[in-house]
């Protein structure tokens, strides 16, 4: 289906209505089977622990605000009357939010610009880089026949990176901003929820810091690691 960002948030935050549109990976879902719901179990990796937490808060409880701004055009997910999950397992989630989304936004500019980049060079030279920053409703979607180094020059140099700006990821992701989601996303009491934790670092005793270990962290991550 396409994704639908509602009525009302699109016209509060200035941007498109409906992003792209993705082909089903589970056409039974939500349907009926002997009586029985087809629910799914989901498993998500760091700020997707967030998304998935939100998705089904709105599955499951609607959003009043979007009823309220399109009534004969509202998405399905914003109707509410769901149950359509039945676990979430996460790994390495930050539900509270982290400390490295609390810095200066134009420093985490700066590192997701590094992390970023460094990803995209491991897919090696002359090959197509996989990483999309999916942001078409912000037009910036990656036109066709245009090259990776141009697109991510668009995005870094959007207007995203404002500091006031309160619907993108890294406010979400902020300590503030978590807070302000969990809120209103709240855990249901029928569905699962399970969560891993690692660490990667290890105190350095001359400076009491964390530092990431070199043979667990991903080298790509030792510089944000420093910052948390």
């Amino acid at each position: 289906g396409t994704v639908d960002y509602g009525k009302a948030h699109s016209e509060e935050y200035g941007h498109a209505r409906y992003g792209r549109t993705f082909p089903g990976l589970y056409p039974e879902w939500g349907t009926e089977t002997d009586g029985k719901i087809n629910k799914v179990h989901l498993i998500a990796h760091s700020q997707g622990g967030q998304n998935t937490r939100m998705l089904i808060q709105l599955l499951e409880e609607g959003s009043e605000e979007e009823q309220e701004a399109a009534p004969a055009d509202l998405s399905p997910l914003f109707e509410g009357g769901k149950s359509w999950v039945a676990s979430l397992t996460t790994l390495a989630a930050p539900h509270d939010g982290t400390t490295l989304a609390d810095v200066d936004i134009y420093k985490l500019k700066d590192f997701a610009t590094y992390t970023i980049s460094a990803a995209a060079a491991a897919v090696g030279k002359g090959k197509e880089p996989v990483f999309d920053f999916k942001l078409d409703q912000w037009g910036l979607k990656r036109e066709r026949g245009e090259c990776y180094a141009h697109y991510a020059n668009r995005v870094f140099n959007s207007s995203i990176w404002n500091d006031d700006i309160r619907d993108f990821s890294f406010w979400d992701l902020s300590t503030a901003g978590a807070s302000a989601e969990n809120a209103w996303v709240t855990a249901k009491d029928d569905v699962y929820y399970f969560s891993y934790a690692a660490c990667a670092t290890k105190r350095e005793p001359l400076t009491g810091r964390q530092v990431g270990q070199p043979l667990v962290m991903n080298p790509v991550l030792f510089p944000p690691a420093a910052v948390i």
